[in-house]
């Protein structure tokens, strides 16, 4: 049995057009990309795969990238970001999985689970905040380098 968030549901001109994103963008966010003469790894996936297929999982965490980059989060924070979460978590896909939010007075990448974690962390450690971010294992998202 397939886990359904590896489910195949759309090719990624279908999932373009669902999620309102152009296809090429989408692409670049799946396969990664090329530009200038540098390499910019996918977002999405951990690897590129050549597949014009998307999963369940994938057109679930391109929603959450398109939202990300609509609140102005950069991609150069999201990738390590997303990657350490992979790392640390041992999961595919960690925004379908996780379904973090961005704290949009720090442009910040947080995690759901810190909510119910809540009672262990301190009351003087605002949610979202560098302090807490690095006690998760994950980089502080910094305004200076939004995009």
């Amino acid at each position: 049995m397939t886990d359904l968030l590896e489910r195949q549901l759309y090719t990624v001109g279908e999932a373009a057009r669902l999620l309102r994103l152009p296809s090429s963008r989408l692409r670049r966010w799946l396969e990664g990309f090329t530009a200038s003469g540098r390499y910019y790894e996918p977002v999405i996936r951990p690897q590129p795969t050549g597949s014009d297929v998307v999963t369940w999982a994938e057109f679930v965490e391109a929603g959450f990238l398109r939202e990300y980059r609509a609140k102005r989060v950069s991609l150069q924070h999201l990738r390590p970001v997303i990657d350490q979460m992979r790392k640390q978590f041992d999961v595919r896909y960690p925004l379908a999985h996780f379904k973090p939010y961005v704290d949009t007075a720090s442009r910040q990448l947080v995690l759901g689970i810190q909510r119910a974690a809540s009672s262990t962390r301190s009351s003087s450690t605002p949610r979202g905040s560098s302090s807490e971010c690095a006690r998760l294992g994950r980089p502080p998202l910094s305004s200076s380098t939004q995009r």
